[in-house]
């Protein structure tokens, strides 16, 4: 029979005397402290304890027993209670003496360290109450972070040198120093926790052999050796803690209590340098102090030690320093004298008015929450606490929440803050990492949510077992509702544990039977997916797609459909991924196979799936509007719903109904980048520039290291024309994301039109060779219009072969087509018409089996500049009608601009120059402003230009080219145009008799096409002409 270690837990023989993992003694006669390790019993989560503390949650456990969160229902305020080993109360002089040290502990009334309140017993098992803190240990957070910054870890240890001076000062010595006994708050505060406990176990005798009073790797020499100690034992503690914060580790290990022991006192602790080079010398120098082994060599108080930190954290550059937490007016104290006869009648008023305040904040604030809730109780889910100790449990801290948001989001009744707005919130109230949320937390997040309730949780694990304990709090008094708890075997048991918890949380809100029976109430392993682990995956994937890293997504997304291939909410996620990166062709099969489960998922997610899958095409847009409008009714602030429909109204020209819902997005608390993109994306179509901006702006106030944020900014400015500081923008994004693909074409974009092509050439070519396939045809049509933009067609036409293989490799034909339409248009400027006609045939041969039918539109438009230029005139006619049929049946407004832009250019062969001025004028006035949809526009000005040069207007045809020259964006991919609208304004001032304009605008052009295919007939033209000015000038 295996005999388990008291100590570890360790399963060992039965004939072994000594434990296998960590040496302790396993003969129980022999160790006294073996009692120690008696099963403490385990409170219930929602139970009753004492007939006064209901049980929250279990927030730790260690040798002295379980510490549990509770909630004083006589004090209406949150304790922590720790639930000893019943032998430590075995007889009364030992109650009497933990009595003794507790009231002394109680008289250390510091702001860093922990309030012990009292020690009782109940139901046989003794237990201290103490002050609730909302935060984690520092030995968790050195395991989460490794290395502290000096300045974060010099912060720490004066706030714990601080709280020692205070209880040194009243002869209290703590003895069992350790980072599992400082807690850390959200605000950086310190708890020093359980003073006065080791003394009493000390007293009470239980120091036998095997076991020392303290934990062997935080214990003094003196400890050790089991001398009396005093306040520099405590500092020595402090000097191993400052050591493991800074080097991540303690300075002495062994593989038993007795060599780390040995350690202490015999052994030189090595430098913490040699584990930390960027450790400050003075910093490294008093941590040595602190571990000296004669105690009258180290500091001699822990006040003295207080004061060193802070001459070092005034040492430390002010970026390393960690800022305080800013005081509220009430934290300071204040003492005055007063004659309680005058003050009587003002402080019966006082309370009064206090009184009225805090009435007409709970009114106000309660009418605030029920508006926003249309009368039904609103929740919001917080990410829950991992308390299994197991840091690959990890993932369930948010993934529990979610499938509790999916879960009950069905509900008729009910209003859940969906798991972006949590995500937004929590994130904009820097509590995305927090491992526990104070009371103003709670509130703050009820005030950003307009949440009525709130949710906390913690996942706990013994064995194969694991359980969810849930509190449900008002979110205006604070008071809890209902604590539940729910238990399973096996990760496996999860989704069951869920649908059991939605139950009891509908209770808690106080639904009727009736109402919970009638529910909509599908199994949450049906309309997510079965698999936990597949569950986990596409949690963290929703992180990595609601911040625009969509590769990261995608890869965790795909695993989670290998894992589980009928899970649809990840198909669907991955079909709008895989869009976003432009694979087009796999898009389009993850949304297929989204829309094919839709029976199994819920109301909500069926619409976004039939929205996303509808958004695919043209035809389908009024499907995807009323799929997306549903879920909208049913969930008016669902975020994912609204960017949808944004995007859909975006796709039709409807931007003033796309800003809006995008607006709708951003106004919720902490929202994801990616509506902020998308609703600068719409303000930006709009010309609304300025708003742009300052949208921009404000976020990065709050998130400056925001690649993305930093790269729209770059486009701003480089729509305005502003290319300095759109490159410098584009920098910044750069530095931040080395990987990102929009910085790096942005920053190729914006040298190109400054007229750095060596540098442009440079950016798209890094981007290229990044190895990375999302979108590389993009960057091969960048380069392709780079080399066209400086007559270099040979080199441009070089990349079609590239795209061909990168296309054939990705399964993306997409690409290919793309990419045909702007090499025809390559073409059809330099007069090749016959490779133009190929290219937007083929062109429009993937569109149309795409249904891509914007691409179909634009390829049309330069296979009939091909026929003209072949002067297949009758063709290009029966072009137009097809072209403007296909226009006709599109909802998007300016589809009927591709049909006219072709006419104009039949108009203008034929000779019909009043209606071609007509329809090409009518064209460049449907351009919007420059943004990110701007592309073509060079060539919609060249089609008026040369319109008004047939009808023999060179005034206006000038002011045309003139117009096309102050393009940004717009001539990106139409540089060639720009470029060769500078020899067309040297011929036409030439007619108008402007030598010197002539003269300009022709040296401009030689400057942009210098390395110009030398065959071209435009810059040997141009140079004639030039030359033939500047002699003529010099006669």
């Amino acid at each position: 029979m295996a005999v388990k270690c008291p100590r570890c837990r360790h399963d060992n023989p039965a004939d072994t005397r000594f434990c296998g993992k960590c040496a302790a003694p396993l003969d129980a006669a022999a160790l006294p402290t073996e009692t120690l390790q008696t099963p403490v019993r385990e409170l219930e989560t929602g139970s009753l304890f004492a007939g006064r503390y209901q049980v929250i949650e279990e927030i730790g456990r260690g040798g002295m027993g379980r510490v549990y969160k509770v909630q004083d229902t006589e004090l209406n305020e949150k304790v922590a209670l720790k639930l000893l080993r019943p032998e430590l109360a075995a007889d009364a002089d030992t109650v009497e003496r933990f009595r003794h040290e507790l009231k002394s502990a109680r008289a250390v009334v510091h702001k860093n360290v922990c309030r012990m309140f009292d020690i009782g017993r109940a139901e046989g098992a003794p237990f201290i109450t103490m002050e609730y803190v909302a935060g984690e240990d520092l030995k968790r957070l050195i395991r989460k972070i490794g290395q502290l910054p000096a300045g974060r870890a010099v912060s720490i240890a004066g706030q714990i040198a601080a709280g020692l001076a205070e209880a040194h000062g009243l002869g209290i010595v703590h003895r069992d120093l350790k980072p599992q006994n400082i807690m850390v708050d959200e605000g950086g505060s310190v708890r020093i926790m359980d003073f006065g406990i080791a003394r009493s176990l000390e007293r009470k005798g239980l120091t036998g052999a095997g076991v020392m009073i303290g934990t062997p790797e935080y214990m003094s020499p003196e400890q050790v050796e089991g001398k009396p100690v005093d306040a520099r034992s405590d500092i020595y503690s402090l000097g191993v803690i400052l050591y493991e914060m800074t080097t991540g580790r303690v300075p002495f290990e062994g593989d038993t209590p007795f060599t780390v022991g040995v350690k202490h006192k015999s052994e030189t602790p090595r430098d913490p340098r040699e584990h930390n080079p960027a450790l400050p010398d003075d910093l490294a120098a008093l941590i040595l102090r602190c571990l000296e082994k004669d105690r009258g060599k180290r500091l001699a108080s822990a006040g003295e030690l207080a004061g060193e930190l802070d001459r070092i954290e005034a040492a430390l550059p002010t970026t390393q320093r960690v800022a305080p937490k800013r005081r509220t007016p009430s934290s300071k104290p204040v003492t005055v004298t007063f004659d309680a006869r005058k003050a009587a009648v003002p402080a019966i008023a006082a309370v009064l008015v206090v009184a009225a305040a805090l009435v007409l904040f709970l009114v106000v604030l309660k009418k605030r929450i029920a508006v926003s809730a249309t009368g039904k109780p609103s929740l919001a889910v917080l990410y829950f606490k991992n308390n299994t100790g197991d840091a690959s449990l990890d993932e369930w801290r948010t993934a529990l929440p979610t499938l509790i948001i999916s879960d009950l989001y069905q509900s008729r009744y009910l209003d859940v803050v969906s798991d972006t707005r949590i995500y937004g919130a929590l994130r904009e109230l820097n509590l995305l990492e927090a491992r526990a949320y104070a009371p103003e937390d709670l509130k703050r997040v009820a005030e950003k949510t307009y949440a009525t309730h709130i949710l906390e949780g913690a996942l706990t694990r013994a064995g194969t077992s694991f359980r969810i304990n849930t509190t449900l709090e008002d979110a205006v008094t604070g008071k809890v509702l209902s604590a539940e708890s729910v238990q399973g075997e096996g990760e496996a048991s999860f989704h069951a544990m869920v649908d059991e918890l939605g139950r009891k949380i509908k209770a808690g809100l106080r639904l009727t039977s009736s109402e919970i029976a009638s529910d909509i109430d599908l199994d949450v392993g049906r309309i997510t997916s079965a698999s936990p682990e597949a569950y986990k995956l596409y949690a963290q994937g929703r992180v990595y797609h609601m911040d625009r890293k969509y590769r990261e997504s995608v890869a965790l997304m795909e695993k989670a459909v290998a894992i589980d291939p009928g899970f649809a909410m990840a198909y669907r996620s991955l079909g709008t991924a895989y869009g976003n990166l432009g694979f087009r062709a796999r898009a389009e099969d993850y949304r297929q196979k989204a829309m094919a489960l839709v029976d199994r998922v819920s109301v909500r997610e069926r619409g976004l799936i039939e929205g996303s899958y509808y958004m695919r095409s043209e035809k389908t847009y009024g499907q995807a509007i009323d799929a997306i409008r549903k879920v909208v009714e049913l969930y008016p602030d669902d975020p994912v719903a609204n960017n949808q429909l944004g995007l859909v109204y975006g796709y039709i020209e409807e931007l003033e109904k796309s800003a809006a819902r995008y607006e709708l997005c951003v106004r919720q608390p902490g929202a994801p980048y990616l509506y902020y993109g998308n609703f600068v994306s719409a303000l930006t179509r709009m010309g609304r520039y300025d708003e742009a901006r300052r949208l921009l702006e404000d976020y990065l106030r709050t998130t400056p290291d925001s690649a993305a944020a930093h790269d729209d900014l770059a486009s701003i400015h480089l729509f305005e024309g502003r290319y300095d500081q759109a490159l410098a923008e584009a920098d910044k994004a750069f530095s931040l994301d080395p990987n990102s693909l929009p910085a790096m074409a942005t920053l190729g974009q914006a040298a190109m039109l400054k007229g750095d092509f060596v540098r442009a050439e440079a950016e798209f070519e890094r981007l290229a060779e990044a190895g990375l396939r999302t979108r590389l045809a993009n960057v091969r049509r960048g380069l392709m219009m780079l080399y066209a933009a400086q007559g270099k067609y040979a080199k441009a036409i070089e990349q079609i072969a590239l795209v061909e293989e990168e296309a054939r490799k990705a399964g993306e034909p997409d690409w290919l087509g793309q990419f045909d339409f702007f090499a025809s248009l390559v073409y059809d400027t330099a007069g090749r018409y016959r490779e133009c006609l190929e290219a937007s045939e083929q062109a429009h041969r993937i569109a149309a089996g795409s249904e891509n039918f914007g691409l179909m539109r634009n390829a049309l438009m330069t296979k009939a500049s091909a026929l003209l230029g072949l002067k297949r005139m009758d063709e290009a006619r029966r072009l137009a009608e097809a072209a403007k049929a296909l226009a006709e049946a599109s909802p998007n407004k300016k589809a009927i601009f591709g049909y006219k832009f072709i006419r104009a250019q039949i108009e203008t062969a034929d000779g019909d120059h009043g209606r071609a001025i007509a329809d090409a004028k009518e064209v460049v006035d449907s351009l919007g402003p420059q943004s990110a949809y701007s592309n073509p526009d060079a060539y919609m000005f060249q089609v008026l230009a040369k319109a008004y040069e047939a009808a023999g207007d060179e005034v206006n045809a000038k002011r045309t080219y003139e117009r096309l020259q102050g393009l940004t964006s717009g001539r990106i991919y139409g540089g060639n145009v720009y470029a060769l609208s500078f020899y067309r304004v040297g011929l036409i001032d030439e007619k108008l008799g402007d030598r010197a304009g002539a003269r300009r605008a022709y040296e401009k052009f030689l400057e942009l096409w210098e390395d110009a295919d030398p065959d071209l007939p435009e810059p040997a033209a141009a140079r004639r002409r030039l030359a033939s000015l500047t002699s003529m000038e010099g006669r």
